[in-house]
C-alpha cells in the first residue's frame, strides 16, 4: 500500500516539474538503526533485547515564496518493541500571505503546539532533541507511545510579533486519525517568546480535546495546562516544564487530575555531548490499589504493569558522538521507576543507535 502511494505521489510531483518553474521540490529523510535492550526487575519477565531500524523520508515543495508543502512518511517493521512505525506523520501545507507578513497558516496532520517540546520529541526516526525515547508528561498524552509527536489533523494559525508568537490550532483529536466521532474538535493555544530574556525562551499553553467514547484516542474530555522554559547558561542548555492535566472520564468516584514535570540538562563538548533529563507522572490517586483513577488513564512507562493510579518516574542519560555533522552515535541508559510497592516492575533499558539526517 504504501509503494502504491509512493508511485502515484511521484506522478503528481511530475507535472509540477515540467510545468512550473517557480517549484523547487527536495527530499530529505533520516535513519535509525541499532539496539534497544529493556530490564524489567519482576523475576519471571524476560529480558528485551532487539536490533530495530527505522527511517522518515519527507518530500518538499516550495511554490513560490508563499506556499510550502512537508510531506513526511515514516518508515519501520510493522513489529518492533520500540514503537517505530509504518505511516504518514506529517502532511502540513503551509501558507505565507506577503500581504501579512506576520501570519503563518498550516494545514494538515502536525504538531499540536502544547508546550515549546511539543516539537522537540522525538517523532519515529528523527530524534528532535538528545534523547531517543520521549519524556513522560507528552508520552502520557500519547498514550504512551515512546517515539511519538503528540500530532494531529486540523487547521494551526501563528501570528508572530516582536512580543512573541501566539499559536492556535483547531484539530480532530487525539487518536491522530482523520476521522471525528466523539464530541467535536480539540483547540489548542500556544504563546512563546525568545526575545524578552537573552538566550532564553518561554511559553505557556492550553489545550483541550474531547475524546469521550473514542477508544483510539484518550477516551474522555480532557483539558491541558503547561508552562515551561528554556535557557543557556555557561553554554550549559537547561529545560523544564510543568503541566497539569485533567482526563474527565465523566465519573463522579474517580478522581480526573495529574501533574507532570520534565527537567533537563544538555552541553556540547564538540565531538559529543551530554545530557541529563528527569520526568514524572503523578496523578491524583496515586496509591496503586488499580481503582479510584479516571479510566481514561492509560499505564505508562517500559513495564507490563496493568496499574495506572501510581507515580511514574523516568530518567534519562544520554551520550551522543557527533561522527559527522549529520551522523551520530546516540547512547541512553534510561530508568523506569514506580512506587515502592511495585518495585518489581520498574524498568533500567540501554539504547544505542546510527542516526543519519540528509
Amino acid at each position: 500500500m504504501l509503494k502504491k502511494l509512493f508511485i502515484v505521489f511521484c506522478l503528481f510531483l511530475t507535472p509540477l516539474v515540467l510545468n512550473a518553474s517557480d517549484t523547487l521540490i527536495s527530499l530529505s529523510g533520516s535513519t535509525l538503526t541499532g539496539f534497544s535492550g529493556i530490564q524489567q526487575d519482576k523475576e519471571d519477565n524476560p529480558f528485551r533485547g532487539q536490533f530495530e531500524s527505522a527511517a522518515n523520508l519527507g518530500f518538499h515543495i516550495d511554490h513560490g515564496d508563499e506556499i510550502k508543502l512537508n510531506i513526511d512518511l515514516a518508515l519501520a517493521s510493522l513489529i518492533n518493541e520500540s514503537g517505530f512505525g509504518l505511516s504518514l506523520i506529517t502532511y502540513d501545507l503551509r501558507y505565507l500571505p506577503n500581504r501579512f507578513e506576520n501570519l503563518q497558516f498550516d494545514f494538515g496532520y502536525t504538531t499540536i503546539p502544547f508546550g515549546q517540546f511539543a516539537e522537540y520529541q522525538t517523532n519515529n526516526a528523527h530524534v528532535n532533541n538528545y534523547f531517543i525515547y520521549n519524556d513522560l508528561g507528552y508520552v502520557l498524552l500519547n498514550k504512551n507511545s515512546k517515539v511519538r509527536q503528540f500530532l494531529s489533523n486540523g487547521v494551526k494559525v501563528k501570528y508572530s510579533t516582536e512580543y512573541g508568537s501566539v499559536e492556535s490550532m483547531v484539530f480532530n483529536g487525539t487518536d491522530g486519525y482523520d476521522s471525528n466521532p466523539d464530541k467535536g474538535f480539540g483547540f489548542a493555544l500556544r504563546y512563546l517568546n525568545d526575545s524578552l530574556i537573552k538566550n532564553t525562551t518561554f511559553s505557556t499553553s492550553f489545550f483541550n480535546a474531547n475524546d469521550t467514547t473514542n477508544t483510539n484516542a484518550i477516551n474522555g474530555n480532557t483539558t491541558g495546562y503547561i508552562i515551561d522554559l528554556k535557557t543557556i547558561v555557561y553554554n550549559i542548555e537547561f529545560g523544564t516544564y510543568v503541566s497539569w492535566l485533567n482526563l474527565n472520564d465523566h465519573d463522579s468516584a474517580t478522581k480526573d487530575n495529574a501533574n507532570s514535570y520534565m527537567v533537563y540538562a544538555a552541553k556540547n563538548f564538540g565531538e559529543y555531548t551530554l545530557a541529563a533529563r528527569y520526568s514524572i507522572v503523578s496523578p491524583e490517586d496515586y496509591n496503586g490499589d488499580g481503582t479510584g483513577l479516571s479510566s481514561s488513564f492509560v499505564p505508562l512507562g517500559l513495564s507490563n504493569i496493568d496499574i495506572t493510579d501510581v507515580d511514574v518516574t523516568r530518567v534519562q542519560l544520554a551520550g551522543i558522538l557527533h561522527v559527522t555533522n549529520s551522523f551520530n552515535i546516540h547512547n541512553e541508559l534510561l530508568f523506569d521507576s514506580y512506587a515502592d510497592e511495585l518495585s518489581d516492575y520498574n524498568n533500567i533499558a540501554f539504547l544505542t543507535y546510527a542516526s543519519l539526517t540528509f
